[in-house]
């Protein structure tokens, strides 16, 4: 691989799409919402100021890249998020092409498509910022020596499989159409065999009938019946005989009977015996079934009395949960309300004191409307730091003429509520992305601050990042910005990534990373790194908790990192 700007004849590489599907979709509905909020409180107090953007640097280009594999990609980096543009030719100044994605990234990937003829491509890439700042490279070019074909290899697979399969068919036919005749020619011998002797006897028959019509045949005839009633004469005295014998053979039958008969009386007995002994035996199982059943019963109720009585111990009763217990208060589902609370610290021994401080989770299933009281007083009740703020009514879908109402925000090691007069919600430490404080007012004598608190909401298949605004008096401010600056530095990534993995990252959030086994190495060249190198990244990034390496995807950790690099400003190359 070679950067663009020389001339060379590109081997295949890493197919790196640009394809931005899978890419968080970051919205700041909440932050101009709180803006606005800040510009109406402006107009009440008559002392906020709005502060303008004042951005007329362009974005810096850097790391451009050409990239062959089955089409032409063209990508490079910029130290800001913007568009992606390309515009090409195959004459140096005079571009006759280009493609776009207006979608605002770091990492930018243009793929060329449709390059049919062979020769050298002149390009130059454009990214304008989300303040219209426009920055464009220098001119570029790479060689293009043998376009893209389309691969021949399916339909000659297709032929071959049709050829053996009509090979196959055709041996088979061979095979049925030869049995058949062999079938054939047998039956048609027998029946020339059968038709040979049905001729011989009719032969015979005429042969017989002329000598019996003729005068000598006559005599014939009496002659073989002179030989023929002897014969027959002696046949009916066999036959008496063996009649004689069958007549004796009803009495022998007879006699069999009575000896089965007799038999079968015996075997008669010796069931009734067994079905006797059979019904003892049953008797004596079941006593002793019921004895080991009642022992058994015993045995359990005992262990379930031991089991109640540790449980007791070493939470306390099911029915009695002290307040000073209960740590976090999450509302699953819209019936469904968890409660996590630490296990009864007056656990003597030292493992049921580590047991004690693990946090234990019960759940309560009621209607929709009970749960929210029921946890409307649970988080008011909690005992954790709580500041006095001003909060927008939860029904005012404008701020134009809206009364801020007196709220509570309560903290713990693992959320934020802000509770108003009529609603309460809930922001987990994991999901905040960063607090900044808005301009400071004094009104009638008294200094407000506002804090703008940025977190991560998740809507269906995406995850936004939201903005919700809480004002306080005086010195409040900066006491509730350390303890919320503190929270948010518990879930933040502890150290900077590598420049390496900042690009695994950002590629992995945007769906561009294949790390499929056919496609592992293509990507680790096209991050200028070996296989092992690449691997020992992603393992790195897995142990640290900003990626999900089993799924390929980007978790909150990671997101939140990718988007304060994004407003890091870093210095680069260009092309």
């Amino acid at each position: 691989m070679e950067k663009s700007g020389q001339q060379n004849q590109f081997t295949r590489s890493s197919s790196v799409s640009g394809d931005e599907r899978g890419k968080v979709k970051i919205t700041r509905a909440g932050l101009v919402l709180g803006l606005m909020l800040g510009i109406a409180l402006c107009s009440t107090l008559g002392a906020f100021t709005p502060v303008p953007s004042g951005d007329t640097t362009p974005p810096v280009i850097s790391n451009v890249t050409v990239v062959y594999d089955s089409s032409i990609i063209i990508t490079w980096e910029t130290h800001e998020i913007s568009d992606s543009l390309v515009k090409w030719g195959r004459q140096s100044g005079h571009y006759t092409l280009q493609k776009s994605d207006a979608n605002p990234v770091l990492f930018h990937s243009i793929r060329l498509e449709d390059l049919r003829e062979d020769g050298t491509y002149y390009f130059v890439v454009m990214s304008t910022d989300p303040s219209g700042n426009v920055a464009e490279t220098p001119e570029h070019r790479f060689m293009l020596t043998t376009a893209p074909q389309p691969s021949n290899s399916n339909w000659i697979e297709s032929f071959l499989l049709l050829l053996i399969l009509f090979f196959i068919l055709s041996t088979i036919s061979v095979v049925i159409l030869s049995f058949v005749i062999y079938k054939y020619k047998e039956r048609a011998e027998t029946l020339k065999l059968k038709t040979a002797e049905l001729t011989q006897r009719v032969e015979d028959f005429k042969k017989i009938r002329a000598k019996v019509l003729s005068k000598s045949g006559l005599e014939e005839v009496q002659e073989i019946r002179a030989q023929v009633v002897p014969e027959a004469e002696k046949a009916g005295e066999e036959e008496k005989e063996h009649g004689t014998e069958l007549k004796a053979q009803p009495e022998k039958a007879e006699e069999e009977e009575k000896k089965e008969k007799e038999h079968g009386t015996e075997l008669k007995a010796q069931v009734e015996k067994a079905e006797e002994e059979k019904k003892e035996i049953r008797a004596k199982v079941d006593l002793e079934t019921e004895r080991v059943v009642k022992e058994l019963r015993a045995i359990k109720a005992k262990l379930v009395s031991e089991v109640k009585a540790s449980e007791r111990e070493r939470t306390g009763s099911k029915t009695a949960l002290s307040i000073d217990r209960i740590r976090d208060v999450i509302r699953e589902k819209r019936t469904t309300l968890a409660i996590r609370y630490i296990g009864n610290p007056t656990s003597p021994s030292q493992e049921q004191r580590v047991l004690s401080e693990q946090p234990l989770t019960k759940h309560l299933f009621a209607d929709g409307d009970v749960l929210d009281k029921v946890e409307r007083k649970l988080v008011l009740s909690m005992k954790a730091p709580t500041f006095k703020v001003y909060v927008l009514p939860q029904n005012e879908s404008t701020v134009k003429d809206f009364e801020l109402e007196n709220g509570l925000l309560k903290m713990t090691t693992e959320a934020v509520w802000i509770i108003g007069r009529a609603s309460l919600k809930r922001i987990a430490g994991e999901d905040i992305v960063q607090v900044e404080q808005l301009r400071r007012s004094i009104y009638q004598g008294t200094e407000y601050g506002a804090l703008a608190i940025e977190y991560l909401d998740e809507a269906g298949t995406e995850t936004d990042v939201r903005s919700t605004v809480v004002i306080t008096k005086g010195n409040t401010t900066e006491v509730l910005l350390q303890h919320l600056q503190e929270l948010v530095d518990a879930y933040n990534l502890k150290e900077h990534l590598s420049e390496p993995e900042n690009r695994i990252l950002s590629l992995m959030h945007a769906g561009g990373l294949d790390l499929s086994p056919s496609k592992l190495a293509l990507t680790a060249q096209a991050l200028q790194l070996s296989e092992e190198g690449l691997m020992n990244h992603l393992e790195r990034l897995s142990e640290q908790g900003v990626i999900d390496l089993a799924n390929q995807t980007v978790n909150k950790k990671g997101i939140k990192y990718l988007l304060a690099l994004s407003k890091i400003p870093r210095s680069g190359v260009s092309g």
